[in-house]
């Protein structure tokens, strides 16, 4: 396929920056027609061409230009027109001076053309704009000029020049009949200048300019299948779907094989969805979507098997295009009839064909209320997801083709990102809350950085929340909230993170979410009642605080951490601190005295310690030590600190297994070391420590295999 022109450039073509446009070949292509190259002024005859110092010059540059000889014929004409310019500057007196206007004219044309066609395109404007100046450019050279005004994108200055080469002197007389009433030369300044207007973004104007040239010169309009394309595209800029149909659909047919036609008939499709979409009565809806399918299906039969210009189409993404249409309207089984062939390759464009067919089936699905056919869109969306990770590209994709360029690359993580995040967002419509956990989970750890992170998160927090795993729920929403401020997500995310503060019985850090939902979404606060919300966790709030004071009380009568009661309360105490964020730093102090107290210093949270030396520690006290180090874990990840809070879980489950005797089957210690085994390995995922993340959740699967935190635990492996 030929490279296609830009409005602007239209007028030229052959070597890099040529100009098409000489005079005579100018004429000659537009009008079909052999003209005389200069026309007379009326009543003017021209001289003979006697040696009267410019004549022979003059002469000379014009043989020379038509040789295209155009650097003698510069030379030549560069005295003649000096002469002239210098002639109008001092009295402009044709009596006095050798040659009549319209070889004047000529010279001026003649020599900025020349000028353009060695590529010296700058001084051939300036040049046509000191002949304007000083008035002596006819028609063709006022047309010209305007045609190198809109090669400069001077197209103020381009529609000014073409508007006044229609009634200038010069103009082409003799010849062509339609040249004989001036409609074809008026055709072809108004075209000229609709592309002036078109590159001013004046649409309306444009397409009168269009029309008008049309209406001139009907047979050269046909001719040119740019003067509709540009037309067409004038009326599509405001919206006249039906008539740039018209104007685009006639093109395409009458030119099947121009550079022009593919974007043609893109834009005609267009055209023909727009009226579909439009239309109340079904019967006109119908006629439209009929029209667009047939389009699409003349893409799909004509379109190369690669695309040939960047622009164009490739069959499989004139497929995706065709199958869009058909699935649009409810066509799903043709729509997936056409991507079928695609379906087992491994080539980019091919596996943007396995992205659409699951699309297509999830929406089939939906219509028809089929679960099963939804299944199959969510397991084709996993699958394509797993093909496009960063850890499946090697085994999947990577296996028929090698990913060796970045573009390749970035547009197969574009797939998998979009696939993996529908996976999750369907299988969360669908109410199948464990296993969309799983897919989001997925997707956030094969693309930390995807486009879906905000919304990932959140319905990876709410499905968890449904599924009764309530911390994990609140890390993900925290997570959310610290690393999306600005994501439309965060209004669910706090009501979200009130619900189960309030829940976990953290009724200050409630009243926290409350109040900034209050301040940052006022209105839509209202909608979710927050405000009697609010009013029910200052009641609970303040139950809480008289119970922290008599904890207080009882935990200093028994003298602190100094003696069994005293740590014993030290945990319920640093628990009610630890429901509110006033007294984080007060449930962190009690805390650290407490495991001191029991022989867990400092320097074990922060480098671990083996199981000898923790059943050598706190003997007769290990549930205290289990839940005490389970409430420092949970603080510290609440402020971030991921990697002390995985390593201050696994030393709270060992606890609970101790307390339990050892017993590592079940009961209610078997249960709460599985939980924090698990919030273990959530917390050195969040950390980035995948390899630490891995073993946790394989040493919780192998002691706890029946557990309900095994079963969540499997998204790490």
């Amino acid at each position: 396929m030929q490279q296609k022109k830009s409005f602007f450039t239209l007028l030229y073509s052959g070597g890099p920056g040529a100009f098409i446009f000489s005079f005579c070949l100018l004429l000659t292509i537009l009008n079909s027609t052999s003209l005389p190259l200069f026309s007379q002024s009326a009543g003017d005859e021209l001289i003979s061409p006697v040696d009267t110092g410019l004549q022979s010059p003059f002469w000379a540059g014009v043989d020379h230009f038509r040789g295209e000889h155009y650097q003698q014929a510069a030379r030549s004409l560069k005295p003649v027109l000096d002469a002239c310019l210098r002639q109008q500057e001092s009295a402009p007196t044709k009596a006095t001076f050798p040659l009549d206007s319209g070889q004047v004219a000529a010279a001026a044309n003649l020599y900025a053309l020349s000028l353009i066609r060695l590529g010296r395109r700058e001084e051939g404007f300036q040049s046509f704009g000191e002949c304007h100046r000083l008035g002596i450019l006819d028609g063709e050279g006022l047309l010209n000029y305007s045609r190198g005004a809109l090669e400069k994108k001077e197209f103020k200055l381009a529609l000014q020049l073409a508007q006044e080469a229609c009634t200038a002197a010069g103009r082409p007389s003799g010849g062509a009949a339609s040249f004989q009433n001036g409609a074809g030369w008026n055709g072809r300044c108004n075209y000229v200048a609709a592309l002036a207007a078109f590159g001013l973004g004046d649409w309306f104007q444009a397409e009168q300019l269009f029309e008008e040239s049309r209406r001139l010169d009907e047979a050269a309009f046909a001719e040119n299948p740019y003067h509709q394309y540009y037309l067409g595209i004038a009326q599509f800029r405001q919206n006249k779907w039906s008539v740039a149909y018209q104007t685009l659909q006639s093109l395409y047919h009458s030119h099947p094989n121009h550079p022009l036609s593919e974007k043609t008939v893109r834009l005609a499709i267009h055209c023909t969805l727009q009226l579909w979409q439009g239309q109340d009565n079904s019967r006109t809806s119908s006629h439209w979507w009929n029209k667009a399918a047939e389009l699409a299906q003349e893409l799909v039969h004509t379109a190369s098997e690669r695309q040939l210009q960047p622009d164009s189409l490739s069959h499989q993404q004139a497929v995706i295009l065709a199958a869009r249409i058909y699935s649009d309207g409810g066509r799903h089984q043709e729509a997936l009839s056409l991507l079928e062939p695609y379906l087992e390759r491994q080539d980019a464009p091919s596996l943007s064909c396995r992205l659409l067919a699951a699309e297509i089936l999830a929406s089939q699905g939906k219509s028809e209320g089929s679960q099963e056919t939804l299944e199959l869109a969510a397991a084709a969306y996993g699958k394509l997801g797993e093909i496009c990770s960063p850890s499946g590209a090697g085994t999947g994709a990577g296996a028929e083709f090698s990913i060796d360029s970045r573009g390749l690359a970035q547009e197969l993580r574009a797939l998998g990102d979009t696939a993996s995040y529908r996976q999750g967002e369907l299988l969360y419509s669908m109410e199948k809350y464990r296993e969309a956990a799983q897919a989001f989970a997925f997707y956030r750890r094969n693309y930390p950085a995807g486009s879906h992170g905000d919304a990932a998160l959140y319905f990876n927090g709410e499905a968890l929340r449904r599924e009764g795993f309530q911390d994990q729920a609140i890390l993900l929403h925290e997570t959310l909230l610290a690393r999306y401020p600005e994501s439309s997500f965060v209004f669910g995310s706090q009501v979200a993170l009130m619900g189960l503060y309030k829940a976990k019985g953290e009724y200050q850090l409630a009243l926290e979410q409350g109040r900034q939902l209050q301040t940052q979404f006022p209105q839509q606060a209202k909608t979710v009642d927050v405000e009697g919300q609010l009013e029910d966790l200052a009641l609970l709030e303040q139950g809480a605080d008289s119970r922290t004071v008599e904890l207080l009380r009882q935990y200093r009568a028994a003298g602190e951490c100094g003696t069994r009661e005293g740590r014993r309360l030290a945990v319920q105490l640093a628990a009610r601190y630890r429901s509110s964020s006033q007294e984080i730093t007060a449930a962190e102090r009690i805390l650290l005295e407490l495991l001191d107290a029991l022989g867990l210093q400092g320097d074990h949270v922060a480098d671990g310690m083996d199981e000898r030396g923790l059943e050598q520690t706190a003997a007769g006290e290990e549930e205290v030590a289990a839940q005490g180090s389970y409430l420092l874990a949970d603080l510290y990840r609440q402020a971030g600190r991921y990697r002390e809070s995985a390593q201050l879980f696994l030393v709270s489950a060992r606890f609970f297994l101790l307390a339990g005797n050892g017993t590592e089957g079940g009961g209610d210690a078997g249960e709460a070391a599985a939980a924090a085994l698990y919030r273990g390995a959530e917390s050195f995922d969040v950390a980035g420590l995948r390899a630490d993340c891995r073993a946790v959740a394989h040493q919780l699967e192998s002691l706890f295999p029946q557990s309900r935190w095994t079963s969540a635990v499997r998204i790490f492996l």
